[in-house]
């Protein structure tokens, strides 16, 4: 998810959590067709994590009126609504700086 790359334009959301729930839907549409081609092991590798591990980055979400907690828990509940009814025999990988974030402090 490229969050920071571009601009929310005005009037297409009401609001952060539509916005991200719609990315939830669109890479469970991408998750079952991978998954509807043969696909059995995916890799999740979504570079919009890279901002919580930078100074830059969290001046990225400061500028953009948002707390790093609050973006944070709206990044993994997208990505855990993406993956929630996936089939069993597919396997979600994380990677590990993600894989940290996930999981409580």
């Amino acid at each position: 998810m490229l969050f920071f790359r571009g601009k929310l334009e005005e009037g297409v959301y009401d609001s952060l959590e539509e916005f991200h729930h719609d990315v939830a839907q669109a890479y469970k549409k991408a998750i079952r067709a991978f998954y509807d081609a043969g696909c059995r092991y995916l890799q999740l590798d979504d570079t919009a994590w890279a901002v919580f591990f930078s100074e830059k980055g969290h001046e990225q979400i400061k500028a953009f009126g948002r707390e790093e907690d609050e973006l944070r828990e709206s990044f993994a509940k997208t990505i855990n609504e993406a993956v929630a009814d996936r089939p069993e025999d597919l396997l979600k990988v994380v990677t590990k700086q993600q894989q940290k974030l996930f999981s409580p402090a």
